[in-house]
């Protein structure tokens, strides 16, 4: 599977399709992770709608797949991992879904955006390390 994964192919996504039901948090982490490397739509309906949510989060690098992710009906774990405005977060995203993010690029200055998610819980801040360390 993991081959698989670096291979980013068409023919890649249906042998990584076989795994979209495994019940291990590894697996489906690893499958997530891959979706930047292919076809934003495909493997995305073809393995990223299917993945079990639970404990799973769910990276978005680009408006495609924040958008892909809103047609499978949102996640309730999302990893902000691409540039985005707050605006287009929050339009993008099923916010009534929304109850763990992890926001791992800056998004801005102002975080006044978070209350657009009525059912937070957790939130995880992931900063760059100042160019001096």
């Amino acid at each position: 599977m993991l081959a698989a994964t670096r291979i980013a192919t068409d023919a890649a996504i249906a042998v990584l399709a076989r795994y979209r039901s495994h019940h291990g948090l590894r697996v489906r982490g690893e499958l997530v992770r891959a979706w930047s490397r292919f076809d934003t739509d495909t493997f995305g309906r073809e393995v990223v709608a299917h993945l079990n949510e639970d404990n799973l989060y769910f990276p978005v690098s680009n408006l495609a797949e924040l958008h892909a992710i809103s047609s499978y009906g949102g996640r309730a774990r999302i990893k902000i991992s691409g540039e985005f405005t707050t605006a287009e977060f929050i339009n993008g995203c099923r916010t009534e879904r929304l109850t763990h993010l992890w926001v791992a690029t800056d998004i801005g200055k102002c975080w006044r955006w978070l209350r657009e998610f009525p059912q937070p819980r957790f939130l995880t801040i992931e900063t760059p390390l100042p160019p001096w360390m």
